[in-house]
């Protein structure tokens, strides 16, 4: 199956700068766009140059709500743009972003949390890579993922396009590309955290994974999921 990864590494919308994953929710000039527009491009939020400290200033943030509601919007419009060849026009995504943030709110006000999540560390001499997918049936399916050391520390992070197929087929391939960046970076001892339960099982589970491809199988006699 054909990936249809792009050869270039810069943003395809802009093409003023890698496409990383602050690139794409901030630097973008498209995301900037926004962030202006909704008044939220003040210099402490746009001066972080790793992912992981701009997410912790967001979530102490006291407009985390309407950050956290804008970065979805950026995220999804990213994707419509790059995987499904859509165009948004700024004001369409203005109004999603308004739209999200309400109900985000009132979402919020109905469920109060019973307790914060955390994430939970490795074990010393481990790292842990966690992934998500994304998909738009019938277009495109993509990736992403973070790999964390034990004390939290930023080590690497990915985005990929995977080609077509479902949301099923996208987390197993963002599994399997999140482990073996970890493995190509020297870290042999790997933890991966996802989301897709029968994701997990078709990579852990004997009888499911008989039915997966070799490299697939293979990615669960070589990390712990």
């Amino acid at each position: 199956m054909a990936c249809h990864l792009a050869t270039s590494s810069i943003c395809t919308r802009c093409t003023a700068g890698e496409e990383s994953i602050l690139h794409a929710l901030r630097d973008c000039i498209h995301a900037k766009a926004v962030w202006t527009r909704i008044g939220i491009d003040t210099p402490m939020l746009m001066s972080f140059t790793h992912i992981v400290p701009w997410m912790q200033h967001i979530l102490q943030h006291k407009d985390k709500l309407l950050i956290i509601s804008t970065l979805w919007c950026l995220w999804r419009w990213q994707n419509n743009t790059v995987l499904a060849h859509e165009t948004w026009p700024l004001q369409y995504v203005l109004h999603l972003v308004h739209q999200t943030s309400m109900e985000l709110r009132l979402y919020c006000k109905k469920n109060p949390p019973l307790s914060t999540p955390t994430w939970s560390p490795p074990t010393v001499d481990v790292v842990k890579v966690n992934v998500d997918d994304s998909c738009i049936p019938p277009h495109s399916m993509g990736g992403g993922g973070v790999i964390r050391d034990t004390h939290g520390e930023w080590l690497c992070d990915f985005s990929k396009a995977f080609g077509q197929g479902n949301a099923y087929m996208a987390e197993l391939l963002a599994i399997k590309h999140g482990i073996e960046l970890a493995w190509s970076l020297g870290y042999l001892k790997v933890v991966c955290e996802s989301d897709c339960l029968e994701a997990v099982e078709a990579i852990t589970h004997s009888t499911l994974a008989s039915m997966a491809s070799p490299s697939v199988r293979d990615l669960g006699r070589g990390c712990h999921i």
